[in-house]
């Protein structure tokens, strides 16, 4: 499903140009869970960017689904995110103002989906989850956990194929976080398939694999489940 083959990054700091992705390959086929373990500033949220076509690289080759990302213009990228992403923020990223199916709604507002069918998915989403009783509450009504799993069900309801987590359990407490891991797990036995990030051992030991991110490079396979 992804091949990424020495993706290369770098920033422009104040003493001159941060390599921050540096020769980076990686495999990742259809329906595997893949965890990317690593440190504060090792380059996950870079490369997880990179996944989903919101960050460009310097150098090397991504391929999703045998489409080469680089040479996709600016509208294509919006549309290759749009059906087939989905994102998980560890800070939920939902909007205040908004209800939490509205929330759940925007990914099928951008697809200009009918305002019937957007809450039909919505509401089913929110009921697959178990969250469907606060449809009708703000995000600051929620707890924390609760408020990831609004945030799943956004990634979840344009049916993309790839799911990216970023450091999804690291504003939880451990017992909430299991749940969510459980959510993932059961979520990737259907099919979908997940690259998560984080800086917890025992979360990255929850996929299927996991690979160690140092100075930008995947240094080591740390964990792999036969």
């Amino acid at each position: 499903m992804i091949t990424l083959h020495a993706i290369g990054k770098s920033f422009d700091g104040e003493s001159g140009k941060i390599d921050v992705l540096n020769n980076l390959s990686l495999r990742v086929e259809k329906s595997e869970f893949v965890s990317l373990l690593g440190r504060s500033g090792e380059g996950k949220s870079t490369l997880l960017n990179i996944l989903g076509g919101f960050d460009q690289f310097d150098s090397g080759s991504y391929q999703f689904d045998e489409m080469e990302i680089s040479e996709l213009n600016s509208s294509q990228l919006t549309d290759f995110r749009m059906c087939n992403i989905g994102f998980v923020f560890q800070s939920f990223h939902l909007i205040k103002h908004l209800t939490i199916r509205k929330n759940v709604e925007l990914p099928l507002l951008l697809r200009k989906v009918s305002e019937s069918e957007r809450k039909q998915r919505a509401l089913a989403m929110l009921e697959r989850l178990n969250i469907a009783d606060k449809a009708d509450c703000y995000p600051r009504q929620l707890s924390g956990g609760q408020c990831q799993r609004v945030a799943i069900a956004r990634a979840l309801v344009g049916k993309p194929g790839l799911i990216l987590a970023d450091e999804p359990t690291g504003a939880l407490d451990r017992e909430t976080a299991d749940s969510i891991l459980d959510l993932f797990k059961q979520l990737n036995s259907e099919g979908h398939t997940i690259i998560m990030v984080t800086h917890d051992p025992a979360v990255a030991q929850k996929a299927h694999k996991a690979f160690e991110l140092t100075q930008g490079k995947l240094v080591r396979k740390v964990y792999e489940k036969h």
